[in-house]
């Protein structure tokens, strides 16, 4: 046949490395044109330094918070722990578990939110060396750069925004439920020690 090759009859025309080569790249231009339509694979967007340094502030924000947060949580532990050591252990009182009042003593509450307490200390410690941590950085990248801006001066990214916001209500709440718990067991010891006296 004219068509055959010379060597083993194989059609003439397109060779089969050559069709290999030729899907190959048609395979790559598609890949292309998907990351650029994704905005993947091109270089990378240099960021200035005052971008950077925002970037840096928001990440102290947020420590700060995180620190905060810890703070408000230690308080109310210490004082709960300081209105337990007036009763005795054998009097009832309610411990907040997952958002429900449960019965116990307290003798039974008295260690174990003595070791909430401490386990917060921790994480507290940590936080504000974090919170410092991250400070003396974005002193030093600003000095480096002669950046200066104030706190009022950074707007939040509206992620943040929206989590440092929830958390502030979260904290709140806590707070507010750890003072709800706080009265009741006050009342229950003045109830406690009226009924005794009553008898």
């Amino acid at each position: 046949s004219s068509r055959s090759c010379a060597s083993g009859g194989r059609p003439a025309g397109r060779q089969p490395h050559q069709r290999r080569r030729r899907r190959r790249i048609r395979t790559d231009r598609h890949r292309h044109r998907a990351a650029a339509m994704a905005g993947v694979g091109g270089p990378p967007q240099q960021q200035t330094p005052s971008q950077v340094a925002t970037e840096m502030q928001h990440a102290v924000t947020s420590a700060r918070r995180r620190a905060e947060h810890e703070r408000s949580e230690l308080d109310n532990h210490r004082a709960v722990l300081k209105t337990l050591e007036a009763l005795e252990a054998e009097r009832k009182c309610y411990r907040l578990v997952g958002g429900v009042l449960v019965e116990r003593t307290v003798g039974e509450v008295r260690p174990a939110v003595a070791k909430n307490a401490s386990a917060i200390q921790e994480s507290l410690d940590e936080s504000i060396g974090e919170v410092r941590k991250r400070e003396a950085k974005l002193e030093a990248y600003m000095k480096e750069h002669k950046l200066t801006f104030r706190d009022d001066d950074v707007e939040l990214p509206p992620s943040l925004a929206h989590a440092l916001n929830t958390q502030r209500v979260q904290a709140a709440q806590r707070a507010a439920a750890a003072e709800r718990a706080q009265q009741q067991l006050v009342d229950a010891a003045d109830a406690g020690a009226a009924a005794g006296a009553a008898r």
